[in-house]
């Protein structure tokens, strides 16, 4: 189950020019207000890399780190770097989704296994029970073959 909490990360910058102390602030306080908005928009900083922005970055004391939870080919757009967290957190979703299956299901599977309704019979749509639609073969189907019992009734 994911970490759903809110989290704080301290984030330390060095080797900044006054103007670019003064436009990450701004950047920031941007972020700020549009979350006490509620107002989604795409927020952009220019990081002059062959200018004179050459940034000393640590996250909670250690250097940032890339993502490989997104595809990283798709977050640029022309010479422009876009990551979207709802799209992080839809990639956290679907390793969740994969590894836990939801709830409904597997209360769907303890149900059907306690129905004895399954037989071990042939029918038009070949090797899939037409009860519960599992795979004869699977481990959550009931196999009761109609002619052993039958036949143990019979002999008694």
């Amino acid at each position: 189950m994911r970490d759903r909490t809110k989290r704080k990360i301290i984030v330390e910058i060095e080797n900044l020019t006054e103007a670019q102390e003064i436009a990450l602030n701004d950047f920031f306080a941007t972020w700020e207000q549009l979350g006490s908005w509620g107002s989604s928009r795409w927020t952009a900083f220019y990081a002059d890399g062959d200018g004179d922005f050459r940034p000393k970055i640590r996250i909670n004391g250690l250097k940032p780190q890339t993502t490989e939870l997104i595809d990283r080919t798709k977050l640029w757009r022309d010479d422009e770097y876009r990551i979207d967290f709802d799209s992080v957190g839809w990639a956290l979703q679907a390793i969740e989704d994969s590894e836990n299956p939801p709830k409904k299901e597997i209360e769907r599977i303890e149900e059907d296994f306690m129905v004895t309704h399954h037989y071990m019979t042939t029918n038009e749509g070949g090797s899939i029970c037409t009860k519960c639609g599992q795979p004869y073969d699977s481990m959550f189907h009931i196999k009761i073959d109609i002619d052993e019992e039958w036949e143990w009734k019979g002999s008694a």
